[in-house]
């Protein structure tokens, strides 16, 4: 069309605005006469459903039917988390109909997880419904070899695991708590007499501590092991081997191959037991971080439950809360749920404080409590209303109100209110309610 330029055409329910930076203008066309009440869908979706192997960096996105609403991506509409686990921590973004969100942190390896899209609303307020799909990630360790040639294999720690593909030795309760639910390699006892560099190798897929789990009776160790970059953690590991049990040396790893050397390496001395490793990839290995979800208004007395789904971190996690009205913090634990009620209206500032191995993490949110609403909702207000006694007016000029006899004329009191008092509304048990523009207090 001559003397026109339409650069892109934008849905909003049954309308199209057309855009044109031309003259001519921009245009809305009705493209069906009926309203639409059809909300989003998800039509393709990365990874997708029942994909494995997924790399620890990968971002989740899906591609939905319409025009998504920005401000209805929340973690409680798009969430990412492992099966039966808390969501994950990150960030959205939105173009159109695509919406895709990026970890804080990478994933953990070997996990399978799952993402709900469930509410999202389109440009015209239509809620989708809901869709679930899986993913599995990539295992943190591959490629385990070793110059025995023994089939060493990998497993996830835990009490009762076994440290060994040869023996029946297994772990005790006594170990770190980070390394619970990690992936570790179980090692063959008779390799602890082999030597050499490179004696074992297994490549990792990110930024990753390793720890080496060391027979504690050993006076002196490896050389690789005693080189000064491996550092001596402090922390001890039980295990059933009668020979006792063992001390923790970790060092940090880019993604890539790790290359260990023999357990009986010079100067070694008096270690009667191989070692074992633990594995634990940046993600797993993170202190807490958290967010509370928006909090609901609430009545005064009335039993508020608190939204914890955006707690990520390593486990075991304790929480604490502060709920801002005087009462003393609850005591640190592992359940993640808290309740509380208010004696009082008002809004009170509301912390949360997550703690576990490795680090202390905080997050706020403010909670509204409100005293009985009234059985039936306000229907106007004005700056000057009455009782069939008396007359009520603002005085914003001196920030009161004035209460005048319908009778005499004469004025019967007159109180001070908040800043600059604009409109007043009575409510059915007679208070008189005041709105004060500046100081926005009622």
């Amino acid at each position: 069309i001559g003397g026109r330029d339409e650069d892109f055409g934008q849905v909003l329910g049954n309308l199209v605005f057309v855009g044109n930076d031309h003259p001519g203008g921009s245009a809305l066309i009705v493209h069906q006469t009926a309203p639409d009440t059809v909300g989003p869908d998800v039509r393709w979706a990365h990874p997708q459903n029942g994909s494995v192997d997924v790399a620890l960096s990968s971002r989740v996105g899906v591609s939905m039917s319409d025009n998504v609403e920005i401000a209805s991506v929340t973690s409680t509409t798009f969430t990412v988390r492992p099966v039966g686990g808390f969501p994950v921590t990150g960030k959205y973004s939105v173009q159109m109909g695509l919406v895709n969100f990026a970890p804080d942190a990478s994933l953990q390896p070997d996990t399978t997880y799952e993402v709900v899209v469930s509410g999202v609303k389109d440009l015209v307020g239509n809620v989708g419904g809901t869709w679930v799909s899986q993913f599995t990630t990539t295992s943190l360790i591959s490629n385990v070899n070793t110059a025995s040639g023994q089939p060493y294999e990998v497993g996830i720690f835990a009490v009762g695991q076994p440290a060994y593909i040869d023996d029946p030795y297994s772990f005790t309760s006594q170990f770190p708590a980070i390394f619970d639910g990690q992936q570790y390699i179980r090692t063959s006892n008779a390799d602890r007499t082999g030597t050499g560099s490179g004696f074992l190798t297994f490549d990792v897929t990110t930024n990753t501590d390793v720890y080496v789990l060391y027979d504690a009776g050993a006076s002196q160790v490896p050389s690789w092991l005693g080189d000064g970059s491996w550092s001596l953690t402090g922390d001890t590991v039980g295990n059933t081997n009668p020979v006792g049990d063992q001390v923790v040396y970790t060092k940090n790893f880019p993604a890539g191959t790790v290359s260990l050397g023999g357990n009986a390496d010079a100067p070694m001395v008096g270690a009667n037991s191989m070692y074992n490793v633990v594995v634990i990839g940046e993600s797993s290995a993170a202190s807490p971080r958290c967010t509370i979800g928006p909090p609901q208004q609430a009545q005064v007395a009335a039993s508020v439950g608190f939204d914890t789904s955006g707690v990520s971190g390593a486990q075991p996690i304790t929480y604490s809360w502060d709920f801002g009205d005087g009462s003393p913090p609850t005591s640190p634990a592992t359940v993640s749920s808290a309740t509380h009620s208010y004696s009082d209206p008002g809004r009170y500032g509301v912390v949360l404080t997550v703690e576990n191995a490795l680090g202390t993490s905080g997050c706020s949110a403010v909670q509204i409590i409100h005293t009985p609403v009234t059985a039936a909702p306000a229907s106007s207000s004005s700056s000057i209303t009455h009782n069939g006694a008396h007359a009520f007016n603002v005085n914003p000029d001196n920030n009161t109100v004035t209460a005048i006899s319908e009778s005499s004329l004469a004025k019967v009191w007159e109180a001070p209110v908040g800043d600059n008092p604009r409109t007043l509304a009575q409510a059915p048990n007679g208070n008189i309610w005041v709105v004060n523009q500046d100081d926005a207090t009622i």
